[in-house]
């Protein structure tokens, strides 16, 4: 695997999670620039996938179907990831299980990486309770003309009955965060002012092939959403969707079609930490929006 870490092959290993034993596990190596990256050095800290499913059906590690362990690659602090999940985990966005992990291979010491929970059934059920809703992964369009990432399996329900052991923050209660310590922003006004100044609604970027903008009601237009849809997707699902984008562009019901408040709080985090690989730069894509009856947060 190693030697072809490029083509991103799964191969099977057992793996041991919090002394726990997981057979027939699926393991590749993840990344896009971080990849080559490491590819094209002496070294063989690559990023991983592993998905415990992908020989044997309906297995999970304790509920989760799936999870990645990054590297971290250029950040000599390891905190820079921790610390933003952390953050949007503090203000109340929803956001993966994330934490720390001393990793091993074949009881040899590899290194210390961040486990983070990958979106999927087993995300929706532990963050919403149930799976209805649509989960997108928005990808912006490459130079190559070709949409990014790639399309996730759904193949269980499964509500993790016991969370992996990661070492993350405290629960917080709700009322860490005062409400009436937020800027009061009104995401029409934002909206609005965005537009008269030719931005899509994003901080200050040029408008992107992942942004929400609305375009028309074809299916087709919003490709960098529906071409990631996390399981199955129907042409009821994505016109939800775009009743959504609609309102947003003439500012109506937003209330209605859109969770201002999780928006705001993802806008807040992104923001702080400069994330420049999500909605916010001007590619506009890395980021997921979830839609459940008419209703979306990113």
């Amino acid at each position: 695997m190693l030697d072809s870490a490029i083509n991103e092959q799964y191969i099977m290993a057992d793996v041991i999670v919090n002394g726990r034993k997981f057979q027939s596990v699926g393991i590749r190596p993840k990344g896009n620039s971080s990849l080559t990256q490491v590819a094209n050095s002496n070294s063989d800290r690559y990023s991983f996938r592993l998905q415990f499913d992908e020989y044997i059906k309906g297995q999970t590690c304790f509920g989760l179907e799936s999870f990645v362990i990054n590297n971290m690659l250029s950040d000599n602090t390891y905190m820079k990831e921790y610390v933003s999940y952390d953050l949007m985990k503090e203000i109340g966005v929803d956001a993966p299980s994330f934490g720390f992990a001393d990793i091993k291979v074949n009881n040899e010491n590899w290194g210390l990486y961040l486990a983070v929970e990958l979106y999927n059934d087993s995300y929706e059920e532990r963050v919403y309770n149930d799976t209805s809703g649509m989960l997108y992964n928005v990808k912006s369009m490459d130079m190559g003309g070709n949409m990014g990432g790639s399309q996730p399996r759904i193949e269980n329900n499964n509500m993790p009955d016991q969370m992996p052991n990661f070492p993350t923050t405290e629960e917080r209660p709700s009322s860490t965060v005062d409400e009436r310590e937020l800027p009061n922003i009104d995401m029409e006004d934002r909206m609005m002012e965005n537009r008269s100044q030719g931005r899509a609604g994003g901080m200050g970027r040029s408008s992107g092939r992942g942004s929400l903008e609305y375009i028309d009601d074809n299916v087709e237009s919003y490709s960098s959403i529906f071409t990631n849809v996390v399981g199955k997707g129907t042409e009821e699902d994505y016109q939800r969707v775009i009743e959504a984008l609609k309102n947003l562009s003439e500012g109506n019901h937003l209330e209605e079609y859109f969770d201002v408040d999780q928006i705001l709080r993802y806008l807040a985090a992104h923001t702080i930490v400069v994330n420049l690989d999500s909605y916010s730069s001007s590619m506009a894509q890395n980021y997921y929006i979830y839609e459940n009856d008419g209703k979306i947060t990113i």
